[in-house]
């Protein structure tokens, strides 16, 4: 079995690989800092990517790449990157699956295995994305943005920090107010913008502009 490795942080690429090692018998790891060095390595049982890397080059280049070339490795995205849109992008490019950095190494392996046998992956984090997008839009979230228009100052400052995916505590540090001022503007937004928590409410900013 062959594992192609894609990540341009040596920790990742480590840890991975431990996990992978631990995980697996008979398992041949090829690392690569960047996708472009895997190029013309023939076909892996999968190739584990990120999605941005430090020279330019992104995962959706890549995996449009091994489409073209008609490469038949399977691909699990393994990324801290994980708005609707890119999930989206993700499932239309038909890749095998999805893992998000922050969850735990057990999931990885899950993934990896699923993948192996035959089948899609997608973790409770990017599960998670689709469903309260669902939600969103059976809520008729989407008139919402009118309402953008109308915030405060200091409330659109506020929404741009969520919208960057800064908890309340670290807007309070960014923006030197009091954590209590926070959570009341914060209060104003979901009112204003009908949202019932601070992640329904990122997800509407991230489909809009505050310009």
């Amino acid at each position: 079995m062959r594992i192609a490795l894609i990540d341009d942080h040596p920790m990742i690429l480590r840890s991975t690989e431990t996990l992978i090692n631990e995980s697996f018998e008979s398992v041949r790891i090829e690392k690569f800092k960047f996708p472009r060095q895997a190029k013309n390595h023939g076909d892996f049982d999968i190739i584990v990517l990120d999605l941005e890397y430090t020279n330019g080059e992104t995962g959706f280049e890549f995996i449009n790449y091994l489409k073209g070339q008609q490469n038949a490795s399977r691909i699990l995205v393994f990324t801290t990157h994980h708005t609707y849109s890119i999930l989206k992008k993700l499932k239309n490019l038909e890749v095998d699956g999805y893992v998000n950095k922050v969850e735990n190494n057990h999931i990885l392996s899950v993934a990896l295995s699923t993948i192996l046998e035959g089948d899609y992956y997608w973790s409770p984090f990017a599960i998670n994305v689709f469903k309260k997008r669902e939600r969103l839009v059976e809520n008729q979230f989407k008139p919402n943005f009118l309402v953008l228009s109308g915030l405060t100052p200091r409330e659109r400052e506020i929404a741009e920090n969520i919208k960057e995916g800064y908890s309340l505590h670290e807007v309070s540090e960014r923006l030197n107010i009091g954590i209590e001022t926070v959570r009341t503007h914060k209060k104003s937004l979901l009112k204003k913008t009908g949202n019932r928590s601070v992640e329904e409410l990122r997800l509407v900013l991230l489909e809009s502009s505050l310009d």
